[in-house]
C-alpha cells in the first residue's frame, strides 16, 4: 500500500523567537512522505527572513506563502490551496512536534478507512518558565458533550482528513478564536462520530506565551467569539440531534453560558444581553467542578447574575487594591532592611 502525504500546514505571525525550532521538529518527523508549508501572516518582525532560509535550505520540502487577511483561519486555509497531503497535520508556529508524533497517529489510521477524525487527548503545555506538563483530557465518549467544555484535544495534536475538512467547509476565518473548536464540530456533525479515533500519545508541546499570537487578545471579542461558536453549536444539537439535547440540556445550557459567564468579568451589560438572549431569565448554572464553581451558583441564585458579577467585580478590585498594597509595603520593607544592612556595614 502507497504511504500517505501528510501536509503540515504552519501559520506564522511574529514568532522569530521560535519558528526555526518548529520547522525542525517539522523536518525531523520520522514520517515520510510529507510537505510542509509556512504561511507568513503580515509579520513584522525577521519571522519571513527565516522562512526564506528555510525554504531555500529544502527545497523540496519547505513551501513559504504570504496571507494579508489576518488571523491563524485564514493563515490555515492559504496552506490549504496548496496542500496535496491526503492528511493534514497544523502546527501553530511557537509550538512543537516531538519526532514519532505523525507516524503513530498514521498507524493509527491502519483498517480505518473511515477514518475523519484523529483526537490528540494528550500533549504537553510547556509554561513560560520552559517546564512541561502533562495535559490529559478526560474523554466522555460521545464527541458532542465531549465539545461542550472543549475536551477535543488541540489544533496541534490532532490530526485532519483533507477531505473531510474541505467538507466540512475549512477554517471560518471570521473568528479570531474557538474557530478550531467551530471546525471539529462541524466536521463531526456532518460525517458522525464512526470515523473518530483517539490518541492517547505525549507527541505534541504547546507553549504558553504573552506576546505576538495571531489570535485577538481583547478578551472582549475573544468571550464573543466563543459564545458565538457555542451558541452555533448549542442550536444545532437543539435541532438536529434532539434525543441527544434532551438528555444533556443542563449541560449544553452550561457549556453555553460558561463563555457568557467569562464575559461578564469585562462587560456585564454584554454577558447578560447574551444570558437573557440565549438562556432566558429563570436559568440557573449548575456546580461543574473546575468550571462552575458551588459560590458561583449560590450567588447567582440568590442575587441575580448582573448583581452577582458587579458583586465580583467589586471584591476582585479590592482584594487586588489590598495585594498591591502589600507588595508595595513589602518592596519599602526591602528597601528598609537594604538601607538598614548597609548603614551596619558602613559602621562596622
Amino acid at each position: 500500500m502507497k504511504p500517505i502525504l501528510v501536509s503540515i500546514i504552519i501559520p506564522c505571525y511574529n514568532v522569530e523567537d521560535y519558528v526555526a525550532e518548529c520547522l525542525d521538529s517539522a523536518i525531523n518527523q520520522t514520517y515520510r512522505p510529507i510537505e510542509i508549508i509556512a504561511v507568513d501572516n503580515n509579520s513584522t518582525d525577521g519571522t519571513l527572513a527565516i522562512l526564506k532560509d528555510y525554504e531555500k535550505k529544502y527545497p523540496d520540502l519547505i513551501t513559504v506563502l504570504e496571507e494579508k487577511k489576518q488571523g491563524p483561519s485564514a493563515a490555515r486555509n492559504k496552506g490549504m490551496t496548496v496542500a496535496r497531503g491526503e492528511w493534514l497535520q497544523f502546527l501553530d508556529a511557537d509550538d512543537l512536534l516531538l519526532p514519532e508524533k505523525i507516524k503513530l497517529q498514521v498507524d493509527l489510521l491502519c483498517n480505518r478507512k473511515n477514518a475523519i477524525f484523529v483526537i490528540g487527548v494528550a500533549y504537553f503545555l510547556q509554561t513560560e518558565a520552559g517546564k512541561n506538563v502533562k495535559i490529559l483530557l478526560e474523554i466522555n465518549g460521545n464527541p458532542f458533550i465531549d465539545f461542550a467544555f472543549t475536551n477535543i484535544g488541540t489544533t496541534n495534536s490532532n490530526f485532519f482528513n483533507h477531505d473531510v475538512v474541505m467538507q466540512a467547509g475549512c477554517w471560518d476565518e471570521s473568528l479570531t478564536n474557538a474557530e478550531d473548536v467551530d471546525l471539529f464540530f462541524r466536521m463531526v456533525s456532518i460525517n458522525g462520530f464512526n470515523g473518530l479515533v483517539y490518541d492517547t500519545d505525549f507527541n505534541t508541546i504547546y507553549r504558553q506565551r504573552l506576546a505576538g499570537q495571531i489570535t485577538s487578545r481583547n478578551y472582549s471579542v475573544l468571550q464573543s467569539n466563543s459564545i458565538k461558536v457555542r451558541h452555533r453549536h448549542y442550536t444545532y444539537l437543539q435541532k438536529e440531534q434532539p434525543e441527544l439535547f434532551s438528555q444533556n440540556k443542563p449541560l449544553f445550557q452550561d457549556m453555553l453560558y460558561y463563555p457568557i459567564y467569562c464575559l461578564g468579568i469585562y462587560d456585564i451589560e454584554l454577558s447578560n444581553k447574551y444570558r437573557l438572549e440565549y438562556l432566558g431569565k429563570h436559568y440557573i448554572p449548575s456546580h461543574r467542578p473546575n468550571i462552575i464553581s458551588r459560590h458561583h451558583v449560590l450567588g447567582v441564585r440568590i442575587l441575580g447574575f448582573p448583581a452577582y458579577m458587579r458583586l465580583r467585580w467589586c471584591v476582585k478590585i479590592i482584594f487586588s487594591f489590598f495585594w498591591l498594597k502589600n507588595l508595595s509595603s513589602g518592596f519599602r520593607f526591602k528597601k528598609l532592611r537594604s538601607k538598614e544592612v548597609e548603614l551596619s556595614k558602613s559602621g562596622s
